[in-house]
C-alpha cells in the first residue's frame, strides 16, 4: 500500500480558485448595482477596526479582525474584484480602521507610505489614530525628547483626525506613578495646546496594569486647566492683545 497523499493543499487552492472566481463576479456586480453609500456600508463591515504598527519591524498587524476571513486582504486586487472596488475598499481601509502607533514607530511612515502601493495617500484618508507613549521610569533629556517627537509628529495627521495619545505608566513602581504622571503632562502640555490650538482632535488617556481610573482624576483636573488656558487664549486673541 502506498502511502496516503495528503490532499489538505489540493483543496486550499482549490478553495482560493473558487474564492476567485466568485470574487470577479461579485465585485463588478457590486460597483455597478449599488449607490456609493451602500458600498461604504459593505467596506466598513469588512474592513479591520484595529491596526498595529509593529514595533519589531515596519509592517501593519491586524487585529480584532472577525470579518477578516470573509475578504481578505489577499483578494483586493483589480484583476479579482475589479479595480474600482480595489480601490474603494483600499480607501475604506485607511477610512474605517484605527491606527495603531507605539514604541518607536513612526507616524510620519505611516501617513506617507501607501501600505497598498497603489498610489494612495494615506494621510489624507486616515480619520482615528491611537498613539501610544511608553513612560520610562527615570526622567531624562534622551526620554522627554523622544516623547516630544512623537507628539510633533501628530501634526502631520488632518484636523479631522481623531487623535488618541495613550500615555503608557505599566514601568513605573506604584510609589512613584502619580508625580511621574504629572511630570509628563506638564511636558506635553504646550505641545497638546498647539494640537488643539490648530483644530486638531486630540485626546489624552493612560494605561496601567492598575486600569485607567488610577489616573482619572488627574486627567479631568489637567484637562479642565487647559481648557481655562485654551479660552484664555482666545479671549486674548478677540481683544486683541
Amino acid at each position: 500500500m502506498g502511502v496516503a497523499r495528503d490532499v489538505s493543499k489540493d483543496i486550499k487552492e482549490a478553495t482560493k480558485a473558487y474564492n476567485v472566481a466568485v470574487c470577479r463576479t461579485i465585485g463588478p456586480a457590486l460597483y455597478g448595482r449599488l449607490p456609493r453609500e451602500l458600498r461604504d456600508m459593505i467596506y466598513e463591515y469588512l474592513t479591520t477596526r484595529l491596526t498595529y504598527i509593529c514595533f519589531e519591524d515596519v509592517k501593519f498587524v491586524l487585529d480584532n479582525a472577525n470579518t477578516y476571513s470573509i475578504c481578505p486582504e489577499h483578494y483586493w486586487r483589480a484583476d479579482v474584484i475589479g479595480s474600482e472596488v480595489a480601490h474603494e475598499l483600499r480607501e475604506a481601509w485607511y477610512r474605517d480602521s484605527t491606527f495603531y502607533v507605539e514604541r518607536d514607530q513612526s507616524t510620519e511612515y505611516l501617513v506617507n507610505e501607501d501600505y497598498f502601493n497603489a498610489g494612495l495617500q494615506p494621510r489624507e484618508l486616515i480619520t482615528n489614530l491611537i498613539r501610544r507613549i511608553w513612560v520610562e521610569g527615570r526622567e531624562t533629556e534622551a526620554a522627554n525628547a523622544r516623547i516630544m517627537q512623537y507628539l510633533d509628529e501628530l501634526f502631520l495627521l488632518r484636523t479631522v483626525t481623531h487623535l488618541r495619545v495613550d500615555l503608557d505608566m505599566s514601568s513605573i513602581s506604584f510609589s512613584d506613578k502619580g508625580r511621574r504622571f504629572r511630570s509628563v503632562l506638564q511636558l506635553i502640555r504646550p505641545t497638546i495646546l498647539r494640537l488643539r490650538r490648530s483644530d486638531h482632535q486630540c485626546k489624552i488617556t493612560a494605561s496601567d496594569r492598575f486600569g485607567e481610573g488610577f489616573f482619572l482624576d488627574t486627567i479631568k483636573q489637567w484637562e479642565d486647566e487647559l481648557e481655562r488656558e485654551m479660552k484664555r487664549g482666545d479671549s486674548t486673541a478677540r481683544s486683541g492683545v
